[in-house]
């Protein structure tokens, strides 16, 4: 292999890896996250699109989530919601759904910052928790 191939190949390879934001919910189960967007369209101060994310648990329980919520990240604007959401033990779960998001937020997502998504789960006492979950954009490999 050329060295520019090896730089290439090592470079790809931490790219994947940074790729994966971890995030620790009420019960100590570790979620990661990717997300891809579609049919964006440009209006006069928003963008519509499909927006679909990937959520993975590297436990062995399954994850029991009451609410997944996509929004910005001060938490002052919700994309959309997703209730009931089990993520199974060392599996995925995949939602989508058509949204709006402000062109700020877009174009923030654009340059690279990652989607935020808010989970809301309960503790042993069984208090709501949530949680934020920085999903990173994975247009492809799905």
């Amino acid at each position: 292999m050329t060295r520019n191939r090896v730089v290439l190949f090592a470079l790809v390879a931490l790219a994947v890896c940074a790729g994966f934001v971890w995030a620790q919910d009420a019960g100590s189960a570790t979620i990661s996250a990717v997300y891809k967007t579609s049919q964006v369209q440009e209006g006069s101060s928003s963008f519509s699109m499909t927006f679909a994310v990937r959520m993975f648990n590297l436990s062995d329980n399954d994850i029991q989530i009451d609410r997944v919520k996509l929004a910005n990240p001060s938490n002052t604007s919700t994309y959309a919601t997703w209730d009931s959401v089990t993520v199974p033990a060392n599996g995925k779960v995949e939602l989508s759904d058509d949204v709006e998001v402000g062109k700020q937020e877009y174009k923030r997502w654009k340059s690279g910052a990652p989607a935020v998504l808010y989970t809301v789960t309960r503790n042993n006492a069984g208090d709501a928790v949530a949680t934020q979950v920085q999903a990173t954009y994975q247009p492809s490999g799905w």
